[in-house]
């Protein structure tokens, strides 16, 4: 597997973006803000994720995401406490869990 930058002409993968936040504004203001980085097996895309300058979050529930994240050295900073239950519509489920609140991360570069 690698993990690369995607290019500026490049497609984003929105259907991986969209099993990860179901908001479609949302993940048009990450993607514009940040930079967008595929995971990539045998050429095809198995995964993605957007880094913005401010600070890294994903679900309570990704234990993937908060797995590979850590792995690469992000560390957990903060919680924000309800986040998915404020400001999206849908419950969301990930791994038999709700996702309800947010988990920052960082990593000093």
């Amino acid at each position: 597997m690698i993990i690369r930058e995607l290019n500026n002409y490049e497609d984003k993968p929105l259907s991986l973006l969209l099993s990860a936040d179901p908001s479609q504004n949302s993940i048009n203001d990450c993607v514009e803000r940040g930079t967008c980085f595929v995971a990539e097996e045998q050429k095809k895309i198995i995964g993605v994720f957007v880094l913005l300058s401010t600070r890294l979050g994903t679900g309570n529930s990704s234990i993937g995401q908060l797995a590979l994240y850590q792995k690469y050295h992000f560390r957990i900073i903060g919680i924000d406490t309800n986040f998915f239950t404020k400001y999206y519509t849908s419950n969301i489920f990930e791994n038999g869990i709700q996702c309800m609140d947010m988990i920052r991360l960082s990593q000093d570069l």
